[in-house]
């Protein structure tokens, strides 16, 4: 697992080779500590991104933590919690 500070410095050589669009998946990759952080970044970077989870470490909380960053819109929300029963 890579650590903080070389998954954004990834994420700023993928964008500088012409990556518009990453999938993160795993293993887990709601496991990573430095998830948000890098999907923040990529968004910042306009890195189109897709999240492949299994969907249970999701909360609500952690779902608004995904939207802030601006990965699920905010429609999608209640369709995962619904679905969830969270």
């Amino acid at each position: 697992m890579a650590d903080r500070e070389r998954l954004l410095r990834g994420l700023a050589s993928l964008k500088q080779g012409g990556i518009d669009y990453l999938c993160f998946t795993g293993g887990e990759p709601l496991l990573h500590p430095a998830l948000l952080p890098a999907l923040h970044r990529a968004r910042e970077m306009a890195i189109n991104t897709i999240l492949c989870t299994n969907g249970a470490l999701l909360t609500p909380e952690y779902i608004q933590s995904l939207e802030a960053v601006g990965l699920i819109p905010s429609c999608n929300q209640k369709v995962i919690i619904g679905s969830r029963r969270l």
